[in-house]
């Protein structure tokens, strides 16, 4: 990045110099005529707006924010490929609109009663994270102590659950032939209300299974740096004297 942003500036140098030449020549032409002025004005704001979404979407990065990470689960859950940073690249959106779980948020977020609590605690046991989801989003608190894998390990949790929990078709994408794990954890969800236990199944048979171990693997294959990841975190942290 910091290798972008020194070309950057001296692209801009660059750029500013060519402009005074061009407005040099443009000046006579224009002489003061105002449908002149709007169609300069017009056509430098479109190409310069065009060269910033063109420089910024050609970034490649290596490491996940919450879109990246998205991607990449959607595509590993239903081929188990991960994809490579410059095939992400390709896919990734200059805004992103898509599901984000709610991280670093507090216990009393999670949970409203002392038996929800009971499951959260036997789902998750002394595990780094509390995960818990809703109809409009998935939620995660975080223990002190808790590591960027930890927060990437939830995430993928958290984008595997609104996969098969929210979207249908693509959850049953996801089973078909290539895990054939997460038929059960489908047939659960398609069967009953109860999110938390929606949320113990798949945390359950992702443990069992090693998937995530196994996506962490060939991310590494792929290119990708997980030891760091910018991924929006809350502040608040689960010590262990509150368990």
């Amino acid at each position: 990045m910091a290798d972008v942003a020194a070309k950057d500036g001296s692209q801009e140098t660059a750029l500013n110099l060519l402009a005074l030449i061009v407005g040099l020549f443009l000046i006579p032409w224009i002489n003061m005529d105002p449908l002149s002025v709007w169609i300069v004005f017009l056509a430098a704001t479109f190409f310069h707006i065009y060269s910033n979404y063109m420089a910024v979407t050609s970034v490649i990065m290596e490491t996940v924010n919450n879109q990246r990470l998205r991607i990449l689960v959607t595509e590993f859950l239903a081929t188990k490929k991960v994809l490579t940073p410059a095939e992400v690249a390709t896919r990734e959106r200059l805004f992103d609109f898509g599901p984000s779980p709610r991280l670093g948020v507090s216990v009393g977020t999670l949970m409203s009663s002392l038996e929800e609590w009971r499951v959260l605690t036997e789902t998750y046991g002394a595990g780094n994270y509390l995960l818990r989801s809703s109809s409009s989003y998935v939620s995660v608190a975080f223990r002190d102590g808790a590591t960027t894998r930890d927060v990437v390990r939830a995430c993928f949790e958290a984008h595997t659950i609104v996969l098969l929990s929210g979207r249908k078709k693509d959850g049953n994408k996801v089973v078909v032939g290539v895990w054939p794990s997460l038929a059960t954890v489908l047939r659960v969800i398609e069967g009953t209300a109860a999110a938390g236990e929606k949320d113990k199944v798949v945390h359950q048979t992702l443990k069992s299974e090693g998937i995530f171990e196994e996506f962490e693997a060939r991310a590494a294959e792929a290119g990708w740096n997980l030891q760091q990841a910018y991924l929006r975190v809350g502040e608040w942290r689960l010590s262990s004297k509150s368990d």
